[in-house]
């Protein structure tokens, strides 16, 4: 039986990929180019500008080995090796390989966790708590999901991956499914309240009603970081609101991301809608004390998109 193999060449340097290799971070940019609808041809083939010293690295890491960290000799000679890695992330972001984008991607900073004094730990994924698996973790409608540490109640933190984010009164909150949405309130209970659902992208979206962040939590929008309170304040000054009250300006000057927001307000039609490759938060007892009986959805991290930035990356992919 013959084994499907694929001709990569980059900048003129030719790679040989075998199924098993690109099948082994999937789905990602080689499975969805050679096995999905946007096939190229039947010769297998496909050139691209990108760097093929870093993508020795992401041969070796498809094929199972351990890539981090960096070998010297692994380093290209144009790149030191903070820019290898940080040009390795945005490498693994094109190629979609998500576990690779994992390994390098650092979480969080500390200071994002200390609103609800939680030390860095890994993450549930929303998939996990919305199953009918068996978690260590508390579904309670008065406290939210979390666990009992020494007798005291600690919130979980949930990861969500590729969701939409709405700015709504004030405040970006995730844009679930119906369907996401319906499997969360069968685990924890009508305490959750909603917006009305609306349509986004030919698909019915519903927001949560309670959303904030927490004091210290932290976001990227098109690969830049940014404290979430500061991008929460730019969102304020695109989006036209009736309420009075704004958050402080942010110190530093974010020309950049202002003018992203700008672009994003007008590409969505007077919406402001950004795609989260990751969400950090938690599902926890609200803090006003006029809602202290409502859940509220705390935002702890957001790796952000605006949508010009997303179809460049597709346009890319499918050149």
């Amino acid at each position: 039986m013959s084994v499907d193999r694929y001709t990569v060449v980059i900048r003129g340097e030719t790679f040989t990929l075998y199924r098993d290799q690109i099948e082994f971070d999937a789905p990602n940019y080689f499975t969805a180019l050679f096995h999905g609808d946007f096939r190229e041809s039947r010769t297998q083939r496909v050139e691209l500008s990108r760097s093929p010293d870093l993508f020795r690295v992401i041969v070796e890491y498809m094929s199972g080995y351990t890539v981090l960290p960096l070998a010297p000799m692994m380093v290209p000679s144009t790149m030191t090796p903070e820019t290898a890695l940080a040009n390795l992330l945005n490498d693994a972001e094109y190629y979609q390989l998500s576990g690779l984008v994992r390994l390098i991607r650092p979480p969080p900073p500390p200071e994002a966790y200390r609103g609800y004094n939680l030390a860095p730990r890994p993450t549930l994924k929303f998939e996990e708590i919305t199953s009918a698996a068996e978690l260590d973790v508390i579904f309670d409608s008065t406290d939210g999901v979390g666990t009992s540490v020494d007798g005291h109640w600690q919130p979980a933190l949930i990861s969500l991956e590729n969701v939409k984010m709405k700015f709504v009164d004030n405040v970006l909150r995730a844009m679930l499914t119906t369907s996401q949405k319906d499997r969360l309130v069968s685990r924890i209970s009508a305490q959750l309240s909603w917006n009305a659902p609306f349509v986004c992208d030919g698909a019915a979206y519903v927001t949560p009603a309670r959303a904030s962040f927490v004091p210290y939590a932290t976001a990227r929008l098109n690969g830049g970081d940014i404290p979430l309170r500061a991008l929460t304040r730019l969102c304020q000054d695109v989006v036209p609101t009736p309420v009075s009250w704004k958050l402080p300006a942010p110190a530093a000057n974010y020309e950049t991301v202002a003018r992203a927001l700008k672009e994003a307000y007008e590409t969505e039609k007077q919406n402001l809608i950004v795609w989260c490759r990751k969400l950090v938060f938690l599902i926890a007892r609200d803090d006003d004390v006029s809602f202290s009986d409502r859940l509220s959805f705390r935002i702890v991290y957001a790796d952000c998109i605006t949508r010009d930035r997303l179809a460049a990356q597709l346009q890319d992919l499918l050149s």
